[in-house]
């Protein structure tokens, strides 16, 4: 046994002196896919949209009015833009000048006071999904906050926050809490689910194009002769460096995300990152098994491509897996990251039992 692993870690030497010839390959197989985390990683900011351009139109012109745009101008993630007519609104809205328009219509106050229910017009962009749904969420909740402010100073004399209001309505509220991200900050939201992604993305590539470079290049007996000819300890020592760099770089990044960011786990931060090794690991796994029943180097590194480049819309994360259809969703329990992110979600935000987190790891072996 001692001699196999001699084997291996005399093939991982052979591997590692090779970069020296090979800078290339160092830089496409590790560095571009760490240049790509650190961008994606910058793209969000605080992750909290603020002071996003919506469109109002005040046709009425009244104190009520007046008062309900001061409102919705208070609202952190909008900043009104004020315009004199809805045809202008709506051209703003239709060069992305704006991402909605709000319109008050004529005599709003008067319907109002005739408990008439004046109606607001409401134009949102969902082409931008998240802008429009943060700004639907945003002004539909400062609507039913003045709406239960009125009503609470008419029917009791009395005004007060949102809960007193409704308990002196004695009105059902909802009240929601967003696990793991109350705010609903966007770090919070998409970097777990990117940042993983990416970092699977590139090292199947990495590892696919490491294993097919001797079959490409036609050093096949050279490689094999570094592990003394034994084809297994030569397959895990040509993987083992590559392997080890990726295993470093996603426990780095757990702990960056869970530590400094402050986006501490509610469960087990070693079965988190046990997780997202078993994903490196699994990415080495399908590597190697395309690499093994291709017929042509060309189409193994294909397969793999094809595979795992259209990862994410798979996963459930954006759009729930049994919503899909039926192909679609056995295709996306196949995908290592869909478990992935299922064990992330049970050791981050839901500190499921380990029963059940040890199941959803189970499924990335």
């Amino acid at each position: 046994m001692s001699n196999w692993f001699s084997r291996v870690a005399a093939t991982a030497r052979y591997e590692v002196s090779g970069l020296t010839k090979r800078p290339w390959e160092l830089a496409t197989g590790l560095l571009f896919p760490v240049i790509w985390c650190l961008l994606v990683a910058s793209i969000f900011g605080t992750g909290i949209m603020q002071r996003l351009p919506v469109g109002i139109v005040d046709l009425d012109a009244s104190p009520a009015s007046r008062e309900l745009v001061m409102t919705l101008d208070a609202i952190p993630s909008m900043s009104l833009v004020g315009f004199h007519s809805p045809l202008e609104a709506e051209t703003a809205l239709k060069s992305a000048k704006t991402y909605a328009t709000i319109v008050i219509p004529r005599h709003w106050q008067r319907d109002n006071l005739k408990a008439q229910g004046g109606t607001l017009e409401v134009f949102i962009n969902k082409t931008y999904y998240p802008v429009g749904t943060i700004v639907e969420v945003d002004l539909k909740t400062a609507l039913a906050s003045e709406k239960m402010q009125a009503l609470a100073v008419k029917l009791t004399g009395r005004g007060g926050t949102f809960a007193e209001n409704a308990r002196h309505l004695r009105a059902t509220v909802p009240d929601v809490y967003f696990y793991g991200n109350t705010a609903f900050n966007f770090s919070a939201y998409l970097l777990p689910t990117i940042i993983p992604g990416l970092m699977a993305l590139g090292a199947g590539l990495c590892f696919m194009g490491v294993l097919v470079r001797e079959w490409r290049e036609g050093g096949v007996r050279t490689w094999l002769k570094s592990a003394q000819g034994d084809p297994f300890a030569a397959i895990v020592g040509k993987l083992l460096p590559w392997v080890s760099m990726y295993l470093l770089i996603a426990t780095a990044w757990v702990a960056y995300f869970g530590g400094w960011a402050g986006w501490a786990p509610v469960g087990s931060l070693s079965l988190w990152i046990i997780a997202t090794m078993l994903l490196i690991l699994a990415m080495a796994g399908l590597a190697l098994f395309f690499a093994s029943f291709a017929p042509t180097w060309v189409i193994g590194t294909t397969i793999m491509i094809c595979l795992i480049a259209p990862t994410f819309p798979f996963t459930g994360f954006s759009f729930p897996n049994n919503a899909m259809g039926a192909g679609a969703e056995i295709f996306g329990e196949l995908l290592p990251l869909t478990h992935y992110l299922h064990a992330q979600a049970q050791c981050w935000v839901l500190g499921s039992p380990l029963d059940v987190t040890a199941i959803t790891l189970l499924k990335l072996f």
